[in-house]
């Protein structure tokens, strides 16, 4: 991301956020993202099981309550339908979505826990999720 001029800010071992990122660069953020997590051979999953899309979805919600429970911005969840159609795409919605761009943000001011703090409390699901 730096190489093609976004600053980044790392939270914890597994995630970063952009700096100083506007909503009306928020398009074109994502496009880079993309280009270089498929750069790395990385592109996110394509073919998942509806049925296993579906457990995620009951547990993104359970995360997103234990995200608001510790005092984090949540986003209001699509429908299950939505969320299983929009899986693969950019617009794929998780528990993370309502605060992770401005994670770096809210640590420094202290509004949030630390980032390990966080994933230690309430883990991000598609990481134990078995999509297959």
């Amino acid at each position: 991301m730096e190489e093609n001029g976004w600053p980044v800010a790392v939270s914890g071992k597994e995630s970063f956020s952009v700096v100083g990122e506007t909503e009306e660069q928020r398009p074109l953020v994502a496009e880079v993202y993309r280009t270089c997590s498929e750069s790395t051979g990385w592109s996110g999953p394509t073919d998942v099981d509806p049925r296993a899309l579906a457990q995620l979805y009951s547990y993104e919600l359970a995360t997103r309550d234990c995200l608001s429970g510790l005092g984090l911005p949540v986003d209001t969840p699509p429908s299950k339908e939505t969320f299983i159609e929009q899986f693969t795409t950019s617009d794929r919605w998780d528990a993370y979505s309502g605060f992770i761009d401005d994670f770096a943000e809210l640590e420094e001011q202290g509004k949030a826990p630390s980032w390990d703090e966080v994933t230690t409390a309430c883990p991000p699901p598609i990481r134990y999720a078995d999509l297959g």
